[in-house]
């Protein structure tokens, strides 16, 4: 599993575009795997490369196409598995973010693009709806207010009478999902 996330990495910084959003594919589907790995600090390894390299990719300016809707899914999908590791503070050698907001906050990022915001929407709902509860106290912390920018962000096309339902769906279930995360903690 190392082997295949290092790989996934390094491929996903490659200047072939095609190579590199297969690689964050790869590392999209092997988030539930790296989550079950039993050994803490190794899990913590591996999510932690998966999450710097997805939200390297999503962050990044300039790509094409491909490689931005690769990258959200990434980005959601490790922050789904792999939220409750990439925030275990008690492993990392230096803490001055949480990755989970860096990751939220990127996703939201994509919202504002209109050739990314439904897939960022879905990303963020299934992000939402099934990471592990250390998300919470990234999302409901009162300094960060992540909770609060997130939901402006997702209703601010709400209104907007152009938008295809599609994207409003998404936007909505990112909602739910965050009304439920909170209600829950």
């Amino acid at each position: 599993l190392e082997s295949l996330v290092q790989a996934a990495a390094a491929a996903a910084n490659e200047p072939y575009y095609k190579v590199a959003a297969e690689a964050l594919r790869v590392g999209a589907a092997s988030a539930s795997a790296v989550a079950l790995v039993p050994d803490k600090k190794r899990r913590v390894a591996l999510a932690d490369a998966l999450a710097k390299t997805a939200l390297e990719r999503v962050s990044a300016n300039d790509q094409d196409q491909e490689v931005k809707e690769a990258a959200i899914a990434a980005a959601g999908a490790t922050l789904a598995a792999l939220a409750d590791a990439i925030d275990d503070d008690s492993l990392a050698e230096e803490s001055e973010s949480k990755t989970s907001a860096a990751l939220v906050r990127a996703l939201l990022e994509r919202r504002g693009d209109a050739a990314t915001r439904e897939r960022a929407a879905d990303a963020l709902a299934a992000a939402l709806q099934r990471a592990g509860p250390a998300l919470d106290a990234t999302l409901f912390d009162p300094a960060s207010g992540l909770a609060t920018l997130a939901l402006a962000k997702l209703v601010a096309h709400f209104r907007d009478a152009r938008e295809d339902r599609a994207l409003k769906v998404a936007g909505l279930d990112a909602v739910a999902a965050l009304f439920e995360r909170r209600s829950v903690s």
